[in-house]
Parts: structure tokens; C-alpha cells; sequence
């Protein structure tokens, strides 16, 4: 690996405080964030599966959450708008 020589030096002053050395320093780094990113991309599938079981208007699709609705010409967007102005 090409390392900066600010970063092997942080490295290498943060293993001789572990009592490791730097390659086993990096490893286990290494391991611990490629577990850590494991975890978080099981539990985003787990939530959004649950989430969209529980509600069947709303899709997952390569991990988009895409919510199903009725045709939008029923909206009237400028009243919207308007509201939104008088609140502000």
C-alpha cells in the first residue's frame, strides 16, 4: 500500500500505543469497517423490507423506496403553493 508518510506515522504512533504492530493495526482496522459496513447494509435491507411489507403501496427497487399513488392531475399544485406562501 502506498501510504502518505503523515498517515504511516499516525499509524505507526497509534499500534506502539496498542502494543501491535502497524500491519496488524491496519488489519484489524480493516476489518472492523468492512464489518461495520456488512452490518449497516443488512440492517437498510431489513428495515426497508419490513417497511414495505407493511406497507404494499410502497416499493423497493435497487434499494430506491418508491411510494405508489394515484394519477397527479387530481392535485392542484398552484393551492399548494399558495398555502405554502401564507405560512411563510
Amino acid at each position: 500500500m502506498n501510504l502518505s508518510p503523515e498517515l504511516q506515522q499516525e499509524i505507526e504512533q497509534i499500534s506502539i500505543s496498542l502494543g501491535i504492530s502497524p500491519e496488524q493495526f491496519i488489519l484489524e482496522t480493516l476489518i472492523d469497517k468492512i464489518s461495520s459496513l456488512k452490518q449497516q447494509s443488512v440492517s437498510s435491507i431489513t428495515i426497508s423490507t419490513e417497511y414495505t411489507q407493511q406497507n404494499p403501496h410502497l416499493q423497493n427497487k435497487d434499494g430506491i423506496l418508491v411510494i405508489e399513488t394515484a394519477t397527479l392531475d387530481q392535485i392542484n399544485f398552484d393551492e399548494i403553493l399558495e398555502e405554502i406562501h401564507k405560512i411563510l
